[in-house]
């Protein structure tokens, strides 16, 4: 392997492990160092600005949705997002992220 691949392969794997941070960047859970790496990375990647941003809306529209309670059809259509969207995940590129809070907005869903 010549140095240019080494380099390459750092920074994917560096670029991985910050969007394992994301969520928790986003649900405000990461300690000083940890929130100005991943602000470090943000800058310079437009994929990852991407990602905060939805998940930012995502969790905005959840709080909205805390208190109400949801049908059952709401529940089955959720389900089924749910089941398709961790089948489409799952493969050799996925990497569960953390962020127990965003998580914890889904309960008043179900």
């Amino acid at each position: 392997m010549n140095r240019a691949d080494g380099d390459q392969k750092y920074w994917e794997e560096l670029h991985l492990s910050l969007q394992d941070r994301l969520a928790g960047y986003v649900d405000d859970e990461l300690d000083a160092s940890g929130r100005a790496m991943v602000e470090a990375h943000l800058a310079g990647c437009g994929a990852c600005r991407a990602d905060v941003e939805r998940q930012r809306v995502l969790q905005r529209r959840l709080r909205a949705l805390s208190g109400r309670t949801s049908t059952a059809g709401e529940r089955a259509r959720l389900e089924r997002m749910l089941k398709k969207a961790t089948e489409a995940a799952e493969g050799p590129a996925f990497r569960p992220r953390p962020g127990a809070r965003l998580a914890a907005l889904w309960q008043p869903l179900v």
